[in-house]
């Protein structure tokens, strides 16, 4: 019997590279992640030449990648610089790589605007908070900004 759709066989001797820019077609990431599904695959010899030409062509940068997921989860997901820190760390970025790319992403961010609009959805200064926290936020960041909020 003959299937209309069949699944789709995995390369075995797929060249790794191909696999590679197959991964990073969908989204950057980071140098573990791409070891991880390397070593799956191929042998540690293989792994360790491809990472390592990876990293010369700077198609592997732990520091672009810490910075572009944590500007998409602040921008996107208003995910605090604390919750960003713990995924990161999961994702196997290096400490520096990970503050670094906090910080580059945190500069661009623009805080007042985001408070602004959470005021608006939510007039109790303690709902404020409970989201800030609960998304990661340092709550003294509430401190360094000039918006009424309803002291209640």
């Amino acid at each position: 019997m003959a299937y209309r759709y069949q699944r789709k066989q995995k390369k075995k001797n797929e060249d790794p590279y191909k696999y590679v820019a197959r991964l990073l077609k969908y989204r950057l990431r980071s140098e573990k992640e791409i070891r991880d599904r390397l070593s799956q695959r191929y042998s540690s010899d293989v792994v360790e030449e491809v990472i390592s030409k990876l990293k010369k062509k700077n198609i592997i940068d732990d520091k672009r990648f810490a910075y572009m997921y944590a500007k998409d989860h602040l921008q996107i997901y208003r995910h605090g610089p604390k919750l960003i820190k713990s995924k990161l760390k999961a994702l196997g970025v290096g400490e520096e790589a990970l503050e670094e790319g906090i910080q580059m992403a945190w500069s661009e961010f623009d805080l007042e605007a985001f408070i602004r609009e959470l005021v608006n959805k939510k007039r109790d200064l303690r709902e404020i908070k409970n989201f800030l926290y609960k998304r990661g936020f340092d709550l003294s960041i509430l401190d360094n900004i000039d918006i009424e909020i309803d002291r209640r």
